[in-house]
């Protein structure tokens, strides 16, 4: 993955807490990129921005689509094209302050587990497809002609949360890749970051994150 994104698990054994500052502590990305997909990553595109936190500010949100034609046929294959929002925050962990101080550094892009809601997974078309199946758009859609996607899948917009330390100087990366070969691409809109005086809670995982449409 482009520096400073880095797939291995990056908490003390529970994902979102005790992050290191270096790995992904939502531990989302470490069995996709390895077991899954074989660390092949083909077509990356990926960029990132440095800012500061403003005074009195716990987090931020960002809008997105995430489109790919390699749903529905891929689905639980290697082919499971990804799509990753990074952040690093620097800010020194202080559990013993009042409120305690745990800044999270890794994958922001993920959607709770329903099968075990302590954890999330990666925002890929096989964790999606319970959504593309259902409320997303498919197929012959309206919302999908001129796009490209007929025949496949595209999301609405969803939002993401992302929880930081007021006055910290944090790197935010965005990240897409057809895993596993080259063929069949996935798309990312995106749209309207903005800072977020409340915030969230990394560790409680349906409160950061993907925050799919009401």
């Amino acid at each position: 993955m482009p520096a400073p994104m880095v797939p291995m698990n990056g908490s003390g054994g529970m994902p979102f807490q005790d992050c290191d500052g270096i790995n992904d502590c939502s531990d989302t990305l470490q069995h996709q990129w390895f077991d899954i997909a074989d660390a092949d990553p083909n077509d990356k595109l990926w960029f990132t921005f440095k800012t500061k936190v403003p005074a009195g500010t716990f987090g931020y949100t960002f809008d997105f689509v995430f489109c790919s034609g390699e749903w529905p046929t891929f689905v639980d294959t290697s082919f499971n094209d990804l799509l990753v929002a990074w952040q690093v925050d620097p800010t020194p962990a202080n559990p013993n302050s009042n409120p305690p101080v745990q800044p999270y550094t890794g994958n922001v892009t993920f959607i709770p587990d329903p099968n075990d809601p302590t954890k999330g997974l990666p925002l890929t078309i096989t964790a999606l497809d319970p959504y593309y199946d259902g409320p997303g758009y498919t197929y012959a859609e309206p919302q999908l002609q001129g796009t490209g996607f007929e025949q496949h899948a595209c999301s609405d917009w969803f939002t993401a949360k992302g929880g930081v330390q007021p006055g910290a100087d944090i790197t935010i990366g965005f990240f897409i890749t057809d895993m596993g070969d080259s063929y069949y691409t996935s798309t990312a809109l995106l749209d309207n970051f903005r800072w977020d005086c409340e915030g969230c809670v990394p560790s409680e995982v349906d409160d950061c994150g993907v925050m799919p449409p009401m």
